[in-house]
């Protein structure tokens, strides 16, 4: 699997290499939202992580109806929860939550002759945990999901985008937290591909210049 997505991840760069159609563009824009989370199940208890607003960032070039974006999202107001299973004799456990989101996506733009346009992103990046009192994690992740743009004049634009993100593990990798009879600590490992699914929605605008 994890080939698979470094194989994708490097056919978009060299898309964004050899791409020469002439009506090129770059942006820069910001946006705010919700990002959604979810929980994990162990065989200790489950892990829950509540939402959070979130704010971010995005720098893209658009190559006619594509374009190559990379997209920062940062959520600050989380929380982390462990409800433990009282046969493993584990405690309940809690702990703000920070994530920051980095993602390099490919887009692709639909009826570009309108000034309102749909559009879906699909891209691969890291996803950073990082958990006031148990310790933090990096894994890697993919993100896809669609929007539409409108454009308010020629350098303006307004952006709506809803998305699925994926932070995954491959071979047997730790979350970043552990469970053991002493309560929470870091290290013991998760065994799963995609230990959460998250999600989100943002309202942003996009400024264009050449």
């Amino acid at each position: 699997m994890k080939k698979i997505f470094i194989i994708v991840f490097l056919s978009c760069v060299h898309w964004t290499i050899t791409n020469t159609l002439a009506q090129n563009s770059n942006y820069f824009g910001v946006k705010g939202g919700y990002l959604l989370n979810g929980s994990i199940q162990l065989y200790e208890g489950y892990i829950d992580i509540g939402p959070s607003p979130e704010f971010g960032l995005v720098i893209g070039r658009e190559f006619g109806n594509a374009a190559m974006e990379f997209e920062y999202t940062f959520a600050a107001s989380s929380e982390l929860e462990y409800f433990g299973n009282p046969y493993y004799n584990t405690d309940y456990q809690r702990s703000d939550l920070t994530i920051h989101i980095f993602q390099l996506n490919r887009a692709v733009q639909y009826f570009a002759e309108n000034d309102l346009r749909p559009y879906s992103i699909f891209g691969l990046g890291a996803i950073y945990f990082d958990a006031k009192d148990f310790g933090s994690k990096t894994f890697f992740g993919v993100n896809f999901g669609a929007g539409a743009k409108y454009d308010i004049n020629d350098n303006v634009r307004l952006r709506f985008q809803g998305r699925f993100i994926l932070p995954l593990v491959f071979e047997g990798g730790g979350l970043f937290l552990g469970i053991d009879s002493g309560g929470v600590s870091p290290g013991v490992s998760v065994y799963s591909n995609s230990p959460i699914l998250q999600g989100d929605f943002s309202l942003g605008f996009d400024y264009r210049f050449q």
